[in-house]
Order: structure tokens, then C-alpha cells, then sequence
């Protein structure tokens, strides 16, 4: 398109957002691997024999003290950790892998076997809900990039057909006028079902606490279907240039 509008603005925007949360994602992705290998380094305690001191593991901060520092060094060392989240390591950890690992990391200081097999564990849900995510993701960007194109088409006709002196027609142009946008008001109809579509077949993707992909991804904007939204605004334009043919159509008939 020639210059920019609403709509192809606000598809921007959409592509920009889900670009910026990729590249997020995917940093917090490779942080939970980095800690997964950490966890996998570390050798678990000895079970506690009765009379003797448990046996810890070869490292010089105690076994949980040592996890402790990989998730510091790891997770909340991603370069986005400051900007997106403000939460203590305890916080952080109670998120992603779970209030009672959380309190046994904080609590604890011997990492025996069953306590390092869960964490890494936890580390690889995490990791896998990362995956899940990005691949969400990567299809949101190619489905935008895709009705972005349609969009613009439609829109370039219709800026051609505003273009006209619509109020100075005769009946026969203005019955082809009338025409050429009902068909763009079709395209734009199959264009909103399409979006429909796509949104319903990952309904079963639920993000935590925050519900569906689109709330989530699109959280910050105004509404959670900015790529509906932009589509039904240019459904708006295509009505309002009918009214106007419709207008001039009753005077000349």
C-alpha cells in the first residue's frame, strides 16, 4: 500500500508484538536448558545413615545452595529477566517450577536424588511449555503475515473505488461501484472467518493463570483480537463508502 492505515497499522503491530515475544520465549527457552545441564552436573547426597553424617555432594556450595546459584545464573539471567518480571529467585522459582520445589530449594540444603530428579523435571516442563508456546507463535506470525496481504488487497481496491467522484456517478457506474464492493465486503467477511478459524483451533492452548494465547500475547494491547479487530474496521470503510453509493444511487435512479 501506498501509505499506511488503521488496519495495516494495527497488523503491524500484531506481527511486531509476536516477534518481541518470540524472541523472549525463546531466551527463556535456552535459560531453562542452561539450568536443566546445571541440574544434570550436580551429584545428588547419600541417603542419611542412622549414626552418620550424611554424605554430601562435591561441590563447594552445599547441593541446593549450588541450585540456587545455577537458576540465579541461568533463568533470571536472561537478558529480558529485569524488563518482563519482578520477582526474588524464590518467586521465580515458585512460578516455574512449583511452590513446594520452590520452599525445598529455600528451605534444604543436601539435593538428594528424588528432589534433583524432580527439579529437573520441572526444568524440562518448562522448557516443553516454552516449546509449545513458540510454535503458537510462529504460526500467529505466518497467519498474520498472510491476512495482512489479503488485507492490503482489499484495501487498495477499496481506496481505487473511494478515488472515484462517487457523488457526481450515473446509474451505471454506480451499479458496477456497488458491485465491486460488495465482493470486497465478501472478501473481508471471509477474511474475519478465517481468523475465526485459526482462533478456535487452539483453543486448548492455555497459558497458566492468564488463560488463552491471545490474551496472552496481546495483553498489553487494548483488546486481545487486534487482527479481528483490524479486519472488522476495514468491514467499517467498505459499509460507509456502500452508504455513500447507496445515497447517490437513490437520487439518480
Amino acid at each position: 500500500m501506498s501509505s499506511a492505515t488503521p488496519t495495516t497499522t494495527v497488523l503491524e503491530e500484531a506481527r511486531k508484538t509476536a516477534r518481541r515475544e518470540r524472541r523472549v520465549l525463546a531466551d527463556e527457552k535456552r535459560a531453562f536448558e542452561r539450568f536443566h545441564r546445571r541440574l544434570g552436573e550436580l551429584e545428588a547426597s547419600q541417603p542419611q545413615i542412622a549414626g552418620r553424617q550424611p554424605l554430601q555432594c562435591g561441590t563447594r556450595a552445599s547441593g541446593l545452595q549450588t541450585v540456587r546459584n545455577a537458576y540465579t545464573e541461568t533463568v533470571m539471567s536472561s537478558p529480558h529477566y529485569g524488563d518482563e518480571y519482578d520477582e526474588t529467585p524464590l518467586e521465580s522459582m515458585a512460578e516455574e517450577l512449583g511452590p513446594e520445589l520452590a520452599v525445598a530449594v529455600a528451605q534444604h540444603t543436601s539435593l538428594h536424588a528424588q528432589l534433583k530428579r524432580s527439579l529437573r523435571e520441572a526444568a524440562e516442563q518448562a522448557i516443553e511449555s516454552r516449546e509449545r508456546i513458540l510454535d503458537a507463535i510462529d504460526t500467529e506470525s505466518t497467519a498474520i503475515g498472510e491476512i495482512e496481504r489479503e488485507v492490503e488487497n482489499v484495501a487498495d481496491e477499496l481506496d481505487a473505488v473511494r478515488a472515484q467522484p462517487i457523488d457526481c456517478l450515473e446509474f451505471n457506474a454506480l451499479r458496477l461501484t456497488r458491485e465491486r464492493l460488495d465482493e470486497l465486503r465478501n472478501r473481508c467477511d471471509e477474511l474475519a472467518a478465517k481468523r475465526q478459524r485459526q482462533i478456535r483451533r487452539r483453543q486448548g492452548l492455555t497459558i497458566m493463570e492468564i488463560g488463552t494465547f491471545e490474551r496472552y500475547l496481546y495483553d498489553e494491547r487494548s483488546s486481545p483480537h487486534p487482527v479481528l479487530g483490524s479486519i472488522a474496521e476495514l468491514g467499517d470503510r467498505i459499509e460507509r463508502t456502500r452508504s455513500q453509493v447507496d445515497r447517490r444511487l437513490a437520487i439518480v435512479r
